[in-house]
């Protein structure tokens, strides 16, 4: 089995059954509180533009975070996605994540 359909249904069940309905809204909040499984799951659906637009910025922002907070495979996959960056669009998603403050 190739290792993107692994990571997707390895991922499919670490989501909450809101974030399997859609539940974007709370995916982020959770996310934006410094859940670093959600994180993991935002920066996934950024790389793939799932339900969000495709933004590599984006993925590798919440990817980084996610991995600073000890998510399982997150800095495996921020690593894969930097080597598809641009240096600009790269040094821009690292600046983010720099910058990024939990939201209690």
């Amino acid at each position: 089995m190739p290792t993107r359909i692994i990571r997707a249904l390895m991922l499919g069940m670490l989501v909450l059954p809101a974030f399997a309905q859609g539940d974007l809204d709370q995916l982020r909040t959770m996310a934006d509180q410094g859940n670093a499984e959600a994180q993991s799951n935002l920066g996934f659906k950024y790389a793939d533009g799932r339900g969000v637009p495709q933004d590599n910025i984006q993925a590798y922002m919440w990817y980084n975070l996610a991995a600073s907070n000890g998510a399982d495979g997150a800095a495996k996959q921020r690593d894969q996605l930097a080597a598809k960056m641009s240096p600009g669009d790269l040094s821009e998603a690292q600046r983010l994540a720099s910058e990024w403050k939990p939201k209690k």
